[in-house]
């Protein structure tokens, strides 16, 4: 199954992971997807699908956070991991081997093989791949466009942001990502409309869920003394995951499209909005109150009786935004 190693770099704390919300540091991240490669090397899939279905990549200085405030208790911590600053991100096997995520690629559609431009590289000599350039292919009917960011499991929306969640209190991932799974499964999927198909827009690869799938993963010690009758790198095994697709991965649900929405010939970036409930066992989201008289005592009063606005407003983030939360 897949498996990622973390390598802590920021200076003599490789041997702690994040330990609390804010406690960031950078990390360097090897994802591999050992069957997938095999396909691929063997050329049971092509490399258009293997591109966009969680290839094996290689990051340095990635953004490491821990997730959320409620695994903070936990033996094991959820993270979150953003590449968006990463020093480097390289795809590392198939004929991309080497080459960044963060460029965009064609594949014809016929055969899924990669197209091949190569340029070399003035300053190190060296033959680089580089994006497609002639426009006459780029928009000709022959051709898959695979855009930069990592794609988990479709060819049509790339992200740099993820959710790596331990499922500590229920370990089946059923209740979480397994039901965003069955719901939102992009290739046989239960629900199929995406809600900017109500305005007529296109919403074909948008999600109205998360994506994950488990993912063992190790804590890389490197040159650490863990052991003076063994020096050298050690791998601590952190846990079995889910890789999911973080909230905050904006375009994968439609939050970054630039498309004009038809009825104010505004962006869909510029005037989408979201309230998200941020606290969990709060009143509003809890109804522990069975009837108005005592709800509204529930959320807080002023000391005039009257209902406490700030504390309902507290219990909702709003996301999405072009103005930000």
């Amino acid at each position: 199954m897949p498996y990622a190693v973390w390598k802590i770099k920021d200076g003599e704390r490789e041997e702690k992971l994040p330990y609390f919300k804010g406690d960031s540091c950078k990390v360097d991240v090897t994802f591999v997807n050992p069957t997938a490669d095999k396909y691929v090397t063997d050329g049971t899939i092509t490399p258009w699908v293997y591109y966009g279905n969680s290839p094996s990549t290689y990051a340095t200085d990635v953004d490491i956070d821990v997730q959320g405030t409620s695994s903070q208790g936990y033996p094991r911590r959820n993270y979150k991991t953003k590449y968006k600053k990463a020093t480097s991100w390289i795809y590392t096997c198939g004929p991309l081997a080497g080459y960044s995520v963060t460029n965009d690629y064609y594949f014809y559609k016929s055969n899924g093989a990669l197209v091949t431009v190569e340029q070399v590289n003035e300053e190190t000599g060296e033959t680089e791949i580089v994006p497609l350039q002639d426009e006459e292919l780029v928009n000709s009917a022959t051709m898959n466009k695979l855009v930069s960011k990592f794609h988990m499991d479709n060819q049509d929306i790339g992200v740099n942001k993820f959710t790596w969640k331990i499922d500590y209190m229920e370990s089946s991932g059923s209740y979480n990502t397994g039901f965003a799974n069955l719901m939102g499964n992009l290739q046989y999927p239960l629900y199929t409309k995406h809600p900017l198909e109500d305005l007529g827009l296109d919403g074909a690869g948008l999600r109205t869920s998360v994506y994950g799938y488990p993912v063992l993963t190790f804590h890389e010690y490197s040159n650490y003394n863990y052991n003076v009758s063994n020096p050298g790198v050690q791998y601590e095994y952190i846990g079995r995951y889910n890789l999911n697709l973080d909230k905050g991965a904006n375009e994968a649900y439609g939050y970054e499209l630039k498309t004009k929405n038809p009825y104010n010939n505004t962006s869909i970036k510029n005037t989408s909005e979201c309230w998200e409930l941020s606290d969990n066992q709060g009143t509003w989201t809890a109804f522990k109150f069975p009837d108005a008289a005592s709800r509204e005592l529930g959320f807080g009063t002023t000391q005039e009786g009257s209902p406490n606005r700030l504390e309902m407003i507290r219990h909702f983030e709003y996301r999405y935004s072009a103005y930000g939360d």
